[in-house]
């Protein structure tokens, strides 16, 4: 049963230095948007693009700008708004991308499908380049966050539970919870401290802190 004042989902995604806020949605027609909060007052934000049916906002840097996704017929394609506008990215040759953060340089990274069949990989866009991060061995790489230093934290999978890793200057590190089956990471900041989640035999999850 829906009451009349039932409140309809609304998710917060990012947050900056400043405390401005983005999320996403969901309007009494069923509908998803984004939004910002900043200084108490909700913005909508809906991509202008042609077939757009949601908008997800996944993140904001200390300079405003807004990382996410949007799309139309479960088709997801990455997108920016700077100084309002907005640009729709998309790695090339891919069928579907997600951006999941964004640095205070504007270095974004996320996840593509990729053309050759080899699975969801991570990537880095910087300075209008495409990176792929594809962790040696892996099926699928999921690249979720940055830091101001350039350091990337996500997981991969080899055809088994989810490990974390950290990829910094060219090297992949390995991280997981020892004893555990199942580690992923969230969120890296400016001092190297990791946030992440992990699963235990008993198909648990707990979230962690791990400091360098």
């Amino acid at each position: 049963m829906t009451y009349p004042h039932e409140p309809l989902p609304q998710y917060a995604e990012g947050v900056n230095d400043s405390g401005q806020i983005v999320g996403e949605y969901t309007d009494s027609s069923g509908v998803s948007h984004g939004y910002e909060l900043s200084g108490g007052k909700f913005t909508t934000i809906d991509v202008p693009f042609a077939g757009a049916t949601w908008t997800y906002p996944e993140a904001i840097n200390n300079s405003g700008e807004i990382v996410g996704e949007w799309g139309n017929q479960g088709v997801a394609t990455g997108f920016t708004l700077i100084g309002g506008t907005y640009t729709s990215i998309e790695y090339p040759g891919a069928s579907y991308t997600f951006i999941f953060d964004v640095n205070n340089q504007g270095d974004i990274v996320g996840v593509y499908a990729s053309p050759d069949s080899n699975g969801d990989q991570g990537f880095l866009l910087s300075g209008g380049t495409y990176t792929s991060i594809e962790v040696p061995g892996a099926v699928n790489t999921e690249a979720i966050a940055i830091n101001d230093a350039g350091v990337i934290v996500g997981d991969y999978f080899t055809g088994g539970p989810s490990v974390g890793f950290v990829l910094s200057g060219g090297v992949f590190t390995k991280i997981t919870i020892p004893g555990e089956p199942y580690t992923a990471l969230d969120d890296i900041n400016d001092n190297g401290v990791l946030l992440g989640e992990y699963q235990d035999a008993a198909g648990l999850t707990y979230s962690f802190l791990a400091t360098p």
